[in-house]
């Protein structure tokens, strides 16, 4: 089997649209929470992470328009037109949870001329935006949507099934209608200072900061890389998947389920725990899921021989987007082996007592060859992903 190669990377992010002006705020340590409240009444929430400069289409999902622009600058970077034969017969696996809310919000409110397509996913948007003819794959997966479009289209590039791919996830949660049942869920931030809201790993976070955004990356088979002189960005060399099966908000204490889709994903690689120089981990500022993500990450490196490796969450930064959270991730990662520097983890400042880990307050320069992504969903999914520098 051949490697599955990351050629490419588009990012669509309330950090910044494209990936140098994503990465050099993550390094920077700066974050895109803002105080943020939809019209529509009172909220419990009042901050969220927006993209700017990015106006929707008429008739189309905020996600839909959002995947088009990562996937568009995706493509550009991996020096592929659109029109092009590869392009063309691609696969495409998309992650997305809430997108097209906002779409079923206009048609039964009347707000917008003609009908919306309140029934076309992301996917199907990039089929007839690129005019891709390949198989076209949306996993509503929830917050695992990201990771576990990436790891199934690595899978297939790697199985020869498609020799590329466009894969990555987009969402957007700042409509009224989502926005109002997050906050009723109880799963959003209620601070309204922007910079203490959220804070992954913080010893005084409390809840989440919802966020859009979207992130794509080209995946190609080594062989159709080195046929038309690609570089070659980094590698996705593992995916797994576990489930804790209980409860829709709360992860199970102990994270041995996530745990079980980190070791999978370090079998698929053929690589263990001790080679891993660098976790992106999930975490998203939930006092007690942060907490459970820690202890499964110290099961994992439990025996382990080497320091433990910093363990990152971008979401201080960008706020939680849902499926583009795990795409966002891996474009980070990528960038994070290419150039080996690791990014810090925005607004956090003291660790719980029991937290072992490095979250890393400001960006250090470090030699990283293996990185592991980690992310979980509402109602118990896990997925984790590995990407190598070579």
């Amino acid at each position: 089997m051949e490697p599955a190669c990351i050629t490419g990377i588009g990012v669509v992010s309330p950090l910044g649209v494209g990936k140098e002006r994503f990465w050099e705020a993550l390094v920077l340590g700066q974050s895109a929470v803002e105080s943020y409240r939809p019209e529509g009444g009172p909220y419990a929430s009042a901050v969220a992470a927006r993209v700017k400069g990015i106006e929707t289409t008429s008739g189309q999902a905020r996600g839909s328009t959002l995947a088009i622009e990562a996937a568009r600058l995706a493509l550009a970077d991996a020096g592929l037109g659109p029109g092009s034969a590869a392009v063309r017969e691609s696969g495409i696996y998309v992650g997305e949870a809430l997108s097209n809310l906002s779409l079923w919000e206009a048609c039964l409110d009347g707000e917008r001329g003609g009908a919306p397509d309140v029934l076309a996913t992301s996917a199907a948007c990039l089929s007839r935006a690129f005019r891709l003819e390949g198989e076209a794959i949306t996993l509503a997966s929830g917050c695992i949507g990201g990771l576990a479009a990436i790891g199934r289209a690595a899978r297939d590039v790697r199985n020869g099934d498609v020799r590329m791919a466009l894969a990555g996830a987009s969402d957007s949660t700042l409509s009224p209608f989502p926005f109002a049942v997050l906050c009723k869920a109880k799963l959003l931030s209620t601070c309204p200072i922007p910079e203490r809201a959220g804070r992954p790993f913080d010893s005084e976070r409390d809840m989440e900061v919802t966020a859009e955004g979207a992130a794509f990356l080209v995946l190609e088979s080594a062989s159709a890389a080195r046929a038309r002189g690609a570089r070659r960005l980094a590698v996705v060399r593992g995916f797994g998947m576990a489930g804790d099966a209980y409860h829709f908000k709360y992860n199970k204490p102990g994270g041995l389920a996530l745990a079980r889709a980190a070791r999978a994903a370090l079998d698929d690689a053929g690589l263990g725990p001790e080679d891993v120089d660098l976790v992106l981990a999930h975490a998203s500022g939930f006092r007690g899921s942060d907490a459970i993500e820690v202890a499964a990450l110290g099961a994992l490196f439990a025996g382990r021989t080497r320091p433990l490796p910093p363990v990152v969450s971008i979401k201080g930064a960008t706020g939680q987007p849902f499926s583009a959270g795990g795409s966002l991730q891996a474009a980070a990662a990528a960038l994070a082996l290419e150039r080996q520097i690791v990014p810090p983890t925005a607004h956090f400042d003291h660790a719980d007592p029991e937290d072992p880990f490095d979250h890393v307050r400001r960006a250090i320069k470090q030699e990283s060859e293996v990185a592991l992504l980690t992310s979980y969903g509402y109602g118990g999914g896990k997925a984790a992903l590995v990407i190598t520098r070579r």
